[in-house]
């Protein structure tokens, strides 16, 4: 019941406890899914982790459901890539949609250099890469 918030002791000889830095809520506490990590907004990379429900390319196509061979036939499939995201403890039970499955959201199973793509439902446009969020550091310009 400290006024001033959470505290802990410090490794600082010349100060023995500080407050902490705690986040705090600025909306009602969603009991339902505490202890769970928040989702991620951005990805770095090739963005193969990426795990977000974007289901249209940079160009404006639908993208296909990837256990679909129509109209693109292609080995991109979960028997193929077994590891697309899944791997640890996750299952596709508990986490459905994580990788490679019945969803046409935009995925990186084979690690392309141009991040998450998907197959398109246009027979013209075989495939094409996705507007997945990517992670911007801050610019530190007073540092720099």
């Amino acid at each position: 019941n400290e006024p001033g918030g959470a505290w802990c002791y410090t490794t600082d000889p010349e100060e023995r406890w500080d407050y902490c830095q705690v986040k705090t809520c600025e909306k009602d506490a969603d009991i339902e899914n505490a202890g769970k990590p928040e989702p991620q907004t951005c990805w770095e990379g090739l963005q193969k982790d990426y795990r977000g429900e974007v289901a249209k390319t940079m160009s404006g196509y639908e993208c296909m459901n990837w256990r679909q061979q129509s109209p693109h036939s292609h080995s991109r499939t979960e028997a193929n890539y077994p590891d697309t995201g899944l791997g640890d403890s996750r299952t596709e039970a508990n986490y459905p949609n994580s990788g490679l499955g019945d969803h046409n959201y935009c995925r990186n199973p084979d690690n392309d250099p141009g991040g998450a793509w998907c197959y398109t439902t246009d027979p013209e446009e075989r495939w094409d890469y996705c507007q997945v969020k990517t992670c911007e550091k801050d610019a530190d310009i007073e540092n720099a």
